[in-house]
């Protein structure tokens, strides 16, 4: 499994949109903002950085779990990939598992990338380890639920050229709602709503609180993400099962494996 994992890696960082979407443009814009506005000080011997940071991990994590991963899924249905592994009698469950582990490592390599720019070039302030553990451990909590529904979209979508599309026109919304352009306490009081249903929300932004030493994490996220798991862990396995049942009992012409 573990080579496995390391190889579906290795393939995921040669596709350039999944590189430059997770690592290349939130980085880009740290930097640009940083550049623009100047790190300037907002109290608590915390800079601009610090806030920033969290805005870029999340613009990250959007297009890996919404356009790469549901793309991953959507391209292995609709070009018969999954057919031929099982016409090779290939474990499916072995290679689904490794795919989404290496989705996961990808997000989590994004995040550590945009933490040690910051650190590195504009000296971002470390909390201690207990707020750190407590920022990570939600980090993880986000990045599992966005590929849940990631995952989602990818069985329910089906072909890529609706995908792609469709997962940079909700990217960029979640963007917006986020405040990811801007200062997210501007925004419109009906965004702000909408925002609340958002995991990632939390992470771009109530997770600084986390990041600045006040709190230990927000209640309503933790139970936000465990309605959106329950939810979205019976739309994927329902799915899977209406999509590997209409695959697999179809009658068509045999599929070639060459």
């Amino acid at each position: 499994m573990f080579n496995s994992v390391i190889t579906d890696l290795r393939m995921l960082l040669r596709v350039p949109v999944s590189v430059f979407f997770t690592l290349a443009l939130p980085v880009m814009l740290l930097v640009v903002m940083m550049l623009t506005y100047g790190n300037f000080p907002i109290g608590e011997n915390l800079h601009f950085v610090d806030k920033y940071v969290l805005i870029s991990i999340g613009m990250g994590m959007v297009p890996l779990t919404l356009v790469t991963l549901p793309i991953w899924i959507g391209s292995s249905i609709e070009s018969n990939y999954v057919l031929r592994l099982r016409y090779l009698h290939v474990d499916l469950t072995r290679v689904a598992v490794s795919n989404l582990i290496a989705h996961f490592c990808m997000g989590i390599v994004g995040v550590l990338v945009n933490i040690a720019t910051a650190r590195v070039i504009f000296g971002l302030t470390f909390p201690d380890v207990s707020h750190f553990l407590s920022f990570f451990a939600q980090v993880i909590v986000t990045l599992i639920v966005m590929m849940l529904v990631g995952s989602t979209l990818g069985l329910l979508l089906k072909k890529t050229t609706v995908i792609l599309p469709f997962g940079l026109i909700l990217m960029f919304a979640i963007y917006m709602f986020c405040g990811a352009f801007g200062n997210y306490d501007n925004l419109p009081d009906r965004l702000k709503v909408i925002s609340q249903f958002l995991p990632v929300k939390y992470l771009m932004n109530d997770s600084f609180n986390v990041w600045a030493g006040r709190s230990y994490g927000d209640g309503n996220f933790y139970t936000l993400s465990a309605v959106y798991f329950s939810i979205f862990v019976v739309l994927l396995v329902s799915l899977t099962r209406f999509r590997t049942s209409t695959m697999f009992n179809k009658r068509a012409a045999p599929v070639s494996i060459q």
